[in-house]
């Protein structure tokens, strides 16, 4: 039985796209309202779910800085932070949804709230009609949209100051450049 290092610690989310909801709810996935995504019970073996699990890294990839963005949500008002990009050889390079998912397994909702980012977990977004893994703000938990917040990155990279790098993950470069599993 495969288990987690401390199951009473946080959720273990899933990325289950929704055709798949049925056969995660079956093998045990609950869903979380406030969350929106399917997770894991603390008492449940987590191999079943292994096709739905964030992305792991190798201890071969490289350690990169992470860049977090300030935001304001829109939906409470409240400051919050947004993990925006990964600065790999001196450039920052955006953290798309699959970035997230493994900055995701990497650092805990806890550790994200220490430099006021929220947590990272799979969100349904209208925009995409599906989930994808997304910044939430750390007050309300609400999406924070990919898409403008590639807008606000390009927009801040444009004036020449520098992102603050709020931790650091290791990113396989395959993912970070969105590119194919070399192991594929």
């Amino acid at each position: 039985m495969a288990t987690r290092d401390d199951p009473s610690k946080e959720k273990l989310y899933l990325d289950v796209p929704f055709p798949d909801k049925d056969q995660a709810k079956a093998l045990g996935a609950r869903w979380d309202r406030d969350a929106r995504s399917w997770y894991v019970p603390n008492d449940l073996d987590v191999e079943p779910f292994a096709r739905w699990l964030t992305l792991l890294p190798s201890d071969g990839d490289p350690v990169l800085p992470i860049a977090g963005l300030p935001q304001r949500c829109w939906k409470c008002g409240e400051d919050t932070v947004a993990v925006i990009a990964c600065e790999d050889e001196g450039q920052l390079v955006f953290a798309h949804p699959e970035v997230l998912q493994v900055i995701a397994s990497q650092l805990s909702e806890s550790d994200l709230a220490t430099f006021g980012a929220g947590p990272l977990r799979p969100r349904f977004s209208r925009t995409l009609g599906h989930s994808a893994w997304s910044n939430g703000c750390l007050a309300c938990g609400a999406l924070l949209g990919g898409f403008p917040l590639f807008e606000d990155f390009a927009h801040w990279q444009s004036t020449g100051v520098a992102l603050p790098i709020v931790a650091s993950a290791r990113i396989p470069l395959y993912v970070l450049y969105d590119e194919a599993d070399p192991e594929d």
